[in-house]
């Protein structure tokens, strides 16, 4: 399973987002909404909720004194095809 670590906009938690799927758009529609043909999907383990790979941010580290941000981590294989 390919996990990811960002924080989540609907519950504010910062955590784990599974690798959920693959969302594809016909090339008419993704131009006339201005989205990528092919987009991620991720689910927050906390409350469920599913968001593309545009709507990952880093997550605040609860280990770092200063707070500071820290980029998404993947962990697991991810294999496209």
């Amino acid at each position: 399973m390919v996990k990811r670590l960002a924080s989540c906009p609907t519950c504010g938690c910062s955590g784990e987002f599974e690798f959920t799927g693959i969302q594809r758009w016909p090339a008419e529609v993704a131009q006339r909404l201005d989205l990528p043909t092919t987009t991620y999907l991720w689910t927050c383990t906390v409350c469920e909720t599913t968001i593309c790979e545009q709507e990952l941010h880093p997550f605040r580290s609860k280990k770092s004194k200063t707070d500071k941000l820290t980029e998404p981590a993947v962990t697991g294989d991810l294999h496209l095809g």
